[in-house]
C-alpha cells in the first residue's frame, strides 16, 4: 500500500522507536517515585521538558504532557472557561475546528458560544475578529492549520488582538506543531506526537504562565497538578526525539512538500484544487471531476492507495463539515479528496497516484 494520509497519522520514525525502546528498558521507574530508580526517570522527564521548552521558546513549567491533541484541547478549554468572569463569558469559536473542540463545548451546559466569521479563503482575518469582539468576549478558540483543507490561520496577529482585549486564546496546533512557531500571545496551545512521527497516545499542552490557570482536579500531583495518571516516559522521550528531528528537517520537508504538491496538481488537469487558499503544503485539498465517497476511497484502496475524503475523527460523515463551513457547496464538497504527504513520499509515488486518479 502507498500511504497518502499523513495528516491522519504518521508512522513512528526509526529515531523515535529507538528512543522509546531504550527508555522503556533503562528508565522504567515511575517519575513520581522518590527512590533512585524513580529519580532517574524523573531526571529524564525534566530533560525532555527542558529540551522541548528550549526549542519552542517557552518556560519549561508551562508545558504539560498529555495523551494527545484531543485531551490537550479539553484541558485547555475547560480550564479557560473556569477562568472566565460572569461578565466576560462569551466564547468565539470557528466553525472548522477539530471535532474534539465541538464535542467538548457541546458537553458543557449554559455556554455563551458564538461562531467566528471566516473570509472566502476560510480564514479569520484580524479585521473580522475586531468586528466580532465585544466587551463580553472571554475566550477565542481557533485551529492553526485545518486538518482537512490545510488552511492556515494568522494566529500571531489574532492572538495579539486577543491579548489587547484581555481575551483568552486557545489554539489547536496539532497540524501546525514544529511546522510553524508556537504563537507568543496564545494562552494555550495543544500538540500531538503521532502527527510528527512520534508515538500515539502522547501530546503536549502549553499553558501561558501569565494566565494563572488552576487545575481541574484537586489533589492531583502529576504534571504540576494539571493531569491525572503516571507519565508515559518512553512515549514522552520518543516524542521529544520526534520534535528535535522535525525542527532539524523543517526547511527540507517544506521544500519537499511544495515540490510534490506542484507535481500532483500539474498531473491532474481535470481536478480543481484549493491553492487560492493559504494552505500548508503537506495537505492538499482536491475536488474530483465526479462525486466521491467511501466507495471511491475503497476503489483507491484496491489500487493500493490510502487517501481520505474527511478527517479521521469525522469518518462517519461522507462530507466533512469543515468544507461546508467555509462556503463550499454540497455538490463541490461531495467531490473532495484529501491527499497528505510525508517525509518518505516520492515524486514517482505522486505520479502513479495521479495516473490512477485520472483513470477513475
Amino acid at each position: 500500500m502507498t500511504y497518502f494520509d499523513f495528516a491522519a497519522t504518521t508512522p513512528m520514525s526509526k529515531n523515535a522507536l529507538k528512543t522509546y525502546s531504550q527508555v522503556a528498558r533503562e528508565f522504567f521507574g515511575n517519575p513520581s517515585s522518590h527512590h533512585a530508580i524513580g529519580l532517574k526517570a524523573n531526571g529524564l522527564l525534566m530533560h525532555c521538558r527542558e529540551t522541548i521548552a528550549d526549542l519552542i521558546h517557552v518556560p519549561k513549567q508551562s508545558l504539560i504532557f498529555t495523551s494527545g491533541g484531543s485531551e490537550g484541547n479539553e484541558l485547555a478549554i475547560r480550564m479557560s472557561i473556569k477562568q472566565l468572569n460572569a461578565d466576560k463569558n462569551e466564547i468565539l469559536v470557528s466553525p472548522i475546528e477539530h471535532a474534539s473542540v465541538h464535542h467538548i463545548l457541546a458537553s458543557i451546559p449554559d455556554l455563551n458560544i458564538k461562531e467566528l466569521p471566516l473570509n472566502k479563503h476560510g480564514q479569520l482575518t484580524p479585521e473580522l475578529l475586531q468586528e466580532v469582539l465585544t466587551p463580553q468576549t472571554g475566550l477565542i478558540i481557533l485551529q492553526a492549520v485545518n486538518s482537512v483543507t490545510g488552511i492556515i490561520q494568522p494566529i500571531d496577529e489574532l492572538a495579539t488582538i486577543a491579548k489587547q482585549h484581555d481575551v483568552l486564546f486557545h489554539c489547536d496546533g496539532v497540524q501546525a506543531f514544529t511546522k510553524y512557531t508556537v504563537p507568543f500571545n496564545v494562552t494555550s496551545y495543544s500538540a500531538s506526537s503521532h502527527k510528527i512521527y512520534g508515538p500515539k497516545g502522547t501530546g503536549l499542552l502549553y499553558l501561558n504562565p501569565r494566565v494563572g490557570f488552576t487545575p481541574l482536579f484537586p489533589g492531583v500531583t502529576h504534571e504540576f497538578g494539571f493531569r491525572q495518571g503516571t507519565v508515559d516516559l518512553p512515549s514522552v522521550a520518543a516524542f521529544t526525539t520526534a520534535i528535535q528531528d522535525a525542527f532539524s528537517s523543517y526547511t527540507d520537508d517544506i521544500a519537499h512538500y511544495k515540490s510534490l504538491r506542484t507535481t500532483l496538481i500539474e498531473s491532474l488537469p481535470t481536478w480543481e484544487n484549493m491553492l487560492d487558499c493559504p494552505t500548508y503544503p503537506g495537505i492538499i485539498g482536491l475536488f474530483a471531476p465526479v462525486s466521491v465517497g467511501n466507495q471511491f476511497i475503497d476503489t483507491l484502496h484496491e489500487f493500493g492507495y490510502c487517501v481520505s475524503s474527511t478527517s479521521a475523527c469525522n469518518d462517519l460523515a461522507t462530507t466533512d463539515p469543515a468544507l461546508l463551513a467555509i462556503g463550499i457547496s454540497p455538490d463541490l464538497a461531495s467531490r473532495f479528496v484529501r491527499i497528505s504527504f510525508g517525509k518518505t513520499t516520492t515524486v514517482n509515488e505522486v505520479l502513479e497516484l495521479a495516473r490512477v486518479l485520472n483513470s477513475l
